[in-house]
């Protein structure tokens, strides 16, 4: 009876130390398996948050293209806007010298019609004075001829008076 209690409390004590190893080992299974969650868990977040990094650089990057598209295409519209000013500038100075040299042509023509005008007045003025000086050489002349023609008339008057006494 003694040989088998003490068979019994040996079987008993391998039956517990079997147990305990048993639960060591499912402890140390549980802590492995938990240590591997963890760890798988910990990758996880470590791969999410890597992929979050990734995305967030990519916005980060999408919105500097952006920005720099932006920029770009509001410089461009500057450069239009500017260039577009410039050339209406140059058209309105264009008006502004073919309108000046308008003026100074029609103000050239204005005086030149008047130059012929006074011109026509003093080609006229002369032409009159010619006539005049004409009418006055002509009249002078005419006089001339009367008066020698009044002297020959007294002449032979005078001729006619001595001549019958001549004879």
């Amino acid at each position: 009876a003694e040989y088998n209690n003490e068979e019994r409390s040996r079987t008993m004590g391998l039956k517990e130390a079997e147990d305990v190893k048993m639960l060591a080992q499912e402890e140390l299974m549980h802590k492995n398996s938990r240590r591997k969650s963890q760890e798988a868990y910990t990758e996880e977040m470590m791969r999410v948050a890597a992929e979050e990094q990734k995305f967030a650089m990519q916005e980060e990057l999408q919105r500097e293209r952006t920005r720099k598209e932006v920029q770009d295409a509001v410089h461009q519209e500057e450069i239009r806007i500017e260039q577009e000013n410039r050339k209406e500038e140059m058209m309105e100075e264009a008006n502004r010298v073919y309108s000046k040299k308008l003026a100074n042509a029609e103000a050239e023509a204005e005086r030149n019609r008047i130059l012929s005008e006074e011109d026509k007045e003093k080609m006229e003025e002369e032409r009159e004075r010619r006539a005049n000086k004409d009418l006055a050489v002509t009249a002078m002349h005419m006089e001339q001829e009367q008066r020698i023609a009044a002297l020959q008339q007294k002449d032979h008057q005078e001729m006619s008076k001595v001549a019958p006494r001549l004879f």
